[in-house]
């Protein structure tokens, strides 16, 4: 990765970035309903990293590889994801605690 010949312009857009993450983050989170979506997709997100994988290349070659069958391929294995890690901690509780 090459940093920037002019290190002041590489700053301003790191710290604008971040700014703008940030001012992004409290603007959503005044709004109930994307607070508890993301918060529940934050509980889940250890079994959608652990799971989503093996669905996504039998996805992709049943369904292909244009922008919406990916965005198909990406609800599909988080869903499958949460179900999968969800009948696993109701089968094996003492992993989970």
């Amino acid at each position: 990765m090459k940093v920037p010949e002019n290190p002041l312009s590489f700053y301003a857009s790191a710290l604008s970035g971040g700014f703008a993450i940030i001012s992004s983050c409290k603007l959503m989170s005044s709004i109930s309903v994307l607070t508890k979506i993301f918060s529940y997709f934050g509980k889940q997100s250890l079994y959608i990293f652990a799971c989503h994988w093996p669905f996504i290349q039998p996805l992709r070659l049943v369904l292909g590889d244009s922008p919406m069958s990916s965005l198909c391929i990406m609800i599909i294995s988080i869903t499958l994801s949460i179900l999968i890690g969800n009948v696993l901690k109701r089968a094996i509780p003492f992993i989970f605690r």
